[in-house]
This record gives structure tokens, C-alpha cells and sequence, in this order.
């Protein structure tokens, strides 16, 4: 594979996801390019924010998981949603792991 090719590829889909969840009726939604946070992408809805993490192509690890588990145990906000998506080649993306914030 050339490099770059698999950023490009990654950057891709998070501008993909970034869209749904303009399709999805998000307010605010964008790539979290560079930021080298444990996330990806950033929607902001009404009634919560969701936090990404996107894996394109090989499915997330289990180091992976941990990561972005130990991650959310440190979010304090009741109303933040994380999710770890699998998006395999040629596929529809696949959420791996999703924190619920607890009912108030």
C-alpha cells in the first residue's frame, strides 16, 4: 500500500460519518483531524454529544478497546456518547463498543 493511502482512506470514511450524522439531525458535526484524541469524529446533537472513534478496514483490537474504554471511564458528562466503529472495506460500518450515559 502507498503511503498516505491509509489515511486517506480513514479520512475518508470520517468525513462519511461525519455526514450521517448530519443526516441523523446532528447540529454540529467534524473531524477531529490531528487532534491525536482518542476520537475521530464530534457530533453535537440536542440532547447529547457523541464521540467516535473510526477503524477503517482491520477490526479494532482488543488494545484498541481497552484504550477507548479507559477513555470514557474518564468522560464525567452524563450526556456524551462514545462509539468505537469497525467500518470494513466495501461494508457497512459496524459500532464495536458503545458507552449509554445513565438514565437521569
Amino acid at each position: 500500500m502507498k503511503p498516505g493511502r491509509q489515511y486517506a482512506k480513514g479520512a475518508k470514511r470520517e468525513r462519511q460519518r461525519v455526514a450521517w450524522h448530519y443526516a441523523q439531525g446532528a447540529k454540529w458535526a467534524i473531524r477531529a483531524a490531528g487532534s491525536h484524541s482518542p476520537f475521530d469524529v464530534v457530533a453535537v446533537y440536542e440532547d447529547r454529544v457523541e464521540l467516535e472513534q473510526i477503524k477503517s478496514g482491520v477490526k479494532p483490537t482488543k488494545m484498541d478497546r481497552v484504550k477507548f474504554y479507559c477513555a470514557a471511564q474518564r468522560m464525567s458528562c452524563t450526556d456524551v456518547v462514545m462509539t468505537l466503529v469497525w467500518w470494513p472495506d466495501r461494508k457497512e460500518p459496524v459500532n464495536v463498543w458503545t458507552s449509554i450515559p445513565p438514565l437521569q
